[in-house]
């Protein structure tokens, strides 16, 4: 026990003065045995700690290279030729929109009377729609090499284009025996007097009509787009496929006044056409770079598609005497190929290295927009008597011109 006591009396001696800078410690040295057995104990640990510490040591600075290969990322090896270093984009624009539309010319026309030749109809109206316009996409960059030019890239993208408007159009005062209201299904239901009777005023009329408009247009495509470049400037083909469906919703309000009150004409309509487009367009774009950040571009596309077109109607014909007298409705298919083609100007800028602002203008033309053909009649020659032949409303064709502008964002990533 009291060999025990001078080892333990020897090493907390050894810690103490470790600790307090070599003070001494004579109150527990009783003898010389027990300090001896407390070197001796205390050389042999200092003696393993050293040893350990220095085997340590060793031993992490021969691990080191490893260590530091698993816990860094691998950087892939660039590619021999890297013209854009995203990945893929996406892109949205905003835009105001004036779509013309064709003819409106439903209503009474002027007397047919015994001639085989048509009046034409009193009041027409050029459907000037005001609206916005959405549209998005998004793209991908594929490796270098696939395809001719840099940067090539797959991209599918859609447009909603909705615009409305209310037009009225007056004919003035005319002075006529009479006018003739033909049906949309091509019955001759009236023929309204402007002539001068008792009591039926100076024997003027004056019509005036108003047409309401609602047209909405989505469309969906998927396009190839590579660039070409040569110094500042880059021009980029492209290829889309691309669908969509339009409707252009009218509802039409006529009003014929012969001066006297009780016997004016009311007509109305209300029409819905509805086609679908299936085809392909190629696009030229060209952008000159100005600056780091900014470019100006020119650009359009031209494309065919398969037109499938659906009218459906109904129409009613009444006076202020005796109310509604007469009612119909109408439908009609056509097929037809049409062509279409883009314009459109634009300046970018380049506030970032991923991030592109823009602003354009531009034109659409379509050489087949549908309308209505308002209902004739035919007479046949050389027969007696000589009665009309009715001929329903049916879609017409007609080609227009409509006009955009607006600002967009581009984001790579």
């Amino acid at each position: 026990m009291s060999s025990i006591n001078a080892r333990t009396s020897a090493e907390a001696c050894s810690l103490f003065r470790m600790v307090q800078d070599g003070l001494r410690c004579s109150a527990w040295r009783n003898s010389y045995a027990v300090h001896a057995v407390g070197r001796t104990f205390f050389g042999a640990l200092m003696r393993q700690i050293i040893t350990a510490l220095f085997g340590a040591t060793a031993l992490s600075v021969a691990s080191l290279p490893g260590a530091l290969a698993a816990d860094m990322p691998v950087k892939a090896p660039q590619s021999a030729v890297m013209v854009d270093s995203w990945n893929a984009y996406v892109w949205l624009d905003g835009s105001y929109q004036r779509v013309n539309l064709p003819t409106y010319n439903l209503g009474p026309a002027t007397n047919v009377g015994g001639t085989a030749t048509y009046g034409a109809q009193i009041v027409s109206i050029d459907p000037h729609a005001d609206g916005y316009g959405i549209s998005g996409g998004a793209g991908y960059f594929l490796p270098q090499g696939l395809l001719f030019g840099s940067n090539v890239r797959v991209e599918i993208g859609g447009s909603y284009v909705r615009a409305t408007s209310s037009q009225s159009a007056s004919s003035g005062a005319y002075n006529l025996p009479s006018s003739t209201l033909q049906m949309m299904d091509g019955r001759f239901v009236a023929s309204f007097s402007c002539a001068q009777f008792v009591g039926r005023g100076p024997g003027l009329c004056n019509s005036t009509s108003t047409v309401n408009t609602t047209y909405d247009s989505w469309q969906f495509n998927g396009k190839v787009a590579t660039d070409l470049k040569s110094g500042a400037v880059t021009f980029t083909p492209s290829l889309a496929i691309f669908g969509g469906t339009s409707r252009n919703d009218q509802a039409l309000s006529h009003f014929t006044n012969n001066g006297f009150s009780a016997d004016n004409l009311l007509y109305n309509a209300n029409t819905q056409l509805r086609w679908v487009d299936w085809g392909a367009r190629l696009g030229a774009d060209t952008a000159i770079a100005l600056t780091n950040q900014f470019s100006v571009g020119l650009g359009g596309s031209l494309g065919f598609a398969n037109r499938r077109t659906n009218l459906s109607g109904n129409d009613s014909v009444g006076t202020t005497n005796a109310g509604t007298f007469a009612t119909g409705v109408i439908g009609a298919d056509a097929n037809k190929g049409v062509l279409l083609a883009n314009a459109e100007a634009n300046i970018t800028f380049q506030p970032m290295k991923n991030v592109s602002l823009r602003t354009f203008v531009g034109l659409n033309y379509d050489n087949s927009v549908p309308g209505i053909m308002a209902p004739t009649f035919s007479c046949p020659f050389n027969a007696a008597p000589a009665l009309p032949v009715p001929a329903a409303a049916a879609i017409t064709f007609q080609a227009e011109t409509s006009y955009y502008a607006g600002s967009g964002l581009t984001v790579k990533f």
